[in-house]
């Protein structure tokens, strides 16, 4: 978890986008609880995980778009 603070405190150093993902409530079997966080960089490297498989890299592609987007509009 450290590793994902020291990434976003790099980023917001360097004052380049990224996205900080955290799962905030969970049903069921999960392979992560709920705290998990990653942090989404702009070249589309993670730090951390929410639990990998289709649903992390479901939630990577939207943040991509959300740096995007917000690329775009500055």
């Amino acid at each position: 978890m450290l590793d994902v603070y020291q990434s976003l405190k790099d980023v917001l150093a360097k004052n380049e986008p990224a996205v900080m993902v955290t799962i905030v409530e969970t049903r069921g079997s999960v392979p992560r609880k709920a705290g998990a966080r990653m942090l989404v960089k702009q070249d589309g490297s993670t730090v951390g995980t929410v639990g990998g498989g289709s649903v992390e890299h479901a939630i990577k592609a939207r943040a991509m778009t959300i740096i995007r987007e917000w690329w775009r509009s500055r």
